[in-house]
C-alpha cells in the first residue's frame, strides 16, 4: 500500500509564493509517484473551497485569523491532524503556525519539518513575536524526525541557534521543473522586464518600479509585468499610476506563470531578504537573464557577470545601470542567461531530487 503524506502549510495554490510553489511542486510530483497526498493549508479570505482535488492532491483549507497576512491561526488543523490517518506529516513554514499546530497533532507518525527561514523575520511587530515563538519553534525542532533545510544558510542558522544534531538536518535544495522556453512569434521589439512573487515590503518591488521609471527614459519600448499578490498591493499600484507600462497582473497560477516567462526578456528580484528565491531559478530555467540582490543561499552559489548580475539592496541608481546592462549588451545577455539555465538544470533540477525526499518520508527508522 503507498504511503500517504499529508503536507501542512500556511498557504496553497492559487496562492503564490517560494512556499505555495514549493509545496505544489513537491505534492504534484509524488503523485504522480503512486503516493497519497494531501494538503492541509488556511484560507483566511474563506473565498476557496473548502476541499478539492488539483493535479491528484486533496486539498483541505481551513479558516483561519491571519493578520497583515501573517501568522495564520488556525486551531482547527490540529484537531483535524489528530483524527487524520497518515503515515508522514509533512510540515512547513517557521514563521508561521501551522506547523506548531501540526507538532501537537504528530502522535506516533513520521513528523518532518521544512522552516523555510531566512533567521528573522522582516518587521519590528514580527520580530518581537517571534523572540516569544522560539520557545514553541524549539519544540517544532525537537519534535521533528528529520528536519529539511532548502539553503546551506539555513542549516547553519538552525544549527547554531536552535542545537539542533547534524543526523537530524537534512539539506535538500529548492528545485524546479525544467521546461524548455517556447519561443514568442517575431514581432516588434518590446523588451519585457518581470518580477514574480509576493507582494510583501520585504520584496522591495517600489524600487524596481523607480529604476523602471528611470529606464524608460531611455528605453521607451520596455514594459514592467509584476505577478503576484500580497498586503503591499494597493500601495504599489498607487505608486505606479504615474508610470507607463507598468502592469499589475495579479496571482498567477503556477502553470500561468511558467508561460507568461516564455514572453519574458528580463527577470528582477530586488528583495531585502530571500532564503533562496524559487521564482529566480525558475526565470533561469526559462534561460531568461536575472538580476538580483545578493542575499539568500544564491548569493553564495551565482556569479555575477556570469549567470547572473548582482544589484545593490535598495539602490535604485545600481539597479537601473544593472537593467540597462542586460539590455544593451546583447552578448552579455546571452551568456548570463545561457550559463543561468545551465547551473539550474546541474543542481536544482526536480527529476533529481525529489528521490531525497522519498527515501526520507519511506524511512522506516528516522
Amino acid at each position: 500500500m503507498a504511503l500517504k503524506i499529508i503536507q501542512v502549510t500556511p498557504r496553497y495554490f492559487p496562492d503564490i509564493g517560494g512556499v505555495e510553489t514549493h509545496v505544489k511542486a513537491i505534492s504534484e510530483v509524488l503523485v504522480e509517484k503512486g503516493f497519497e497526498v494531501e494538503v492541509i493549508c488556511t484560507d483566511p479570505s474563506g473565498s476557496y473551497p473548502k476541499n478539492e482535488n488539483i493535479n491528484g492532491v486533496e486539498i483541505r483549507r481551513f479558516k483561519s485569523f491571519a493578520p497583515n497576512e501573517a501568522y495564520y491561526i488556525a486551531p482547527r488543523i490540529h484537531s483535524y491532524l489528530k483524527k487524520a490517518e497518515c503515515d508522514v506529516i509533512h510540515a512547513h513554514n517557521y514563521h508561521t503556525l501551522p506547523a506548531f499546530f501540526a507538532t501537537l497533532a504528530r502522535k506516533d507518525r513520521k513528523f518532518i519539518f521544512t522552516p523555510h527561514t531566512f533567521g528573522f523575520p522582516t518587521t519590528f511587530p514580527r520580530n518581537l513575536f517571534h523572540k516569544i515563538y522560539k520557545i514553541f519553534g524549539r519544540y517544532i525542532f525537537n519534535s521533528a524526525d528529520k528536519v529539511i533545510t532548502v539553503s546551506k544558510t539555513e542549516r547553519l542558522w538552525l544549527r547554531d541557534v536552535f542545537n539542533i544534531p547534524e543526523g537530524k538536518l537534512i539539506y535538500i535544495p529548492l528545485f524546479v521543473d525544467i521546461a524548455k522556453k517556447i519561443e514568442q512569434p517575431a514581432k516588434d521589439r518590446i523588451q519585457k522586464i518581470a518580477f514574480v512573487g509576493r507582494l510583501s515590503e520585504e520584496k522591495n518591488i517600489d524600487v524596481l518600479i523607480s529604476a523602471f521609471t528611470n529606464i524608460k527614459v531611455s528605453h521607451p519600448d520596455c514594459e514592467l509585468y509584476i505577478v503576484g499578490d500580497g498586503p503591499m498591493k494597493k500601495q504599489l499600484e498607487k505608486s505606479a499610476e504615474g508610470a507607463n507600462d507598468v502592469n499589475f497582473l495579479g496571482a498567477l497560477g503556477h502553470n500561468e506563470v511558467v508561460e507568461f516567462l516564455d514572453d519574458i526578456d528580463l527577470f528582477v528580484l530586488p528583495s531585502k531578504y530571500e532564503v533562496l528565491g524559487i521564482s529566480v531559478l525558475e526565470a533561469m530555467s526559462k534561460q531568461i537573464p536575472v538580476i538580483m540582490t545578493p542575499v539568500g543561499e544564491l548569493s553564495h552559489t551565482l556569479t555575477p557577470e556570469e549567470n547572473c548580475l548582482f544589484t545593490k539592496i535598495g539602490d535604485i541608481k545600481d539597479l537601473t545601470m544593472k537593467i540597462t546592462l542586460i539590455l544593451e549588451d546583447p552578448k552579455l545577455r546571452n551568456k548570463i542567461a545561457e550559463n543561468g539555465k545551465h547551473f539550474v538544470s546541474e543542481r536544482h533540477d526536480i527529476n533529481g531530487i525529489i528521490n531525497k525526499y522519498i527515501n526520507i518520508y519511506s524511512e522506516k527508522d528516522v
